[in-house]
């Protein structure tokens, strides 16, 4: 695994201008990645698939929209740091071979 610089971050500001900072002095396609929940993004960069120079944490976002559910008239919107086991709990899941039923 190549060396990278790492950073938890606790708004989405601040996980924006981590990713712009580390960007800016980059001449790599995507220097910088985000960890969240069950990623693989660790295993990957073990594999040298993944070769990021900086990480940013952003689990602790999961109490802003990014951690949400919201199913209204025009359909149903997980946010990107939505758990399975929170799509579960909110009755998203189904005993389907497809893990996730149709919203409606």
């Amino acid at each position: 695994m190549r060396p990278f610089s790492f950073e938890a971050v606790k708004s989405t500001n601040s996980a924006v201008q981590a990713a712009a900072f580390f960007r800016r002095d980059s001449l790599d396609a995507s220097p910088v990645h985000y960890l969240a929940g069950g990623t693989t993004l660790i295993d990957l960069m073990k594999l040298d698939v993944m070769r990021p120079t900086h990480v940013v944490d952003i689990n602790a976002l999961h109490e802003s929209d990014l951690g949400q559910i919201d199913v209204g008239a025009k359909g149903l919107r997980l946010g990107a740091l939505v758990r399975m086991a929170g799509q579960c709990a909110a009755k998203l899941c189904s005993s389907s071979p497809s893990g996730t039923r149709q919203a409606g």
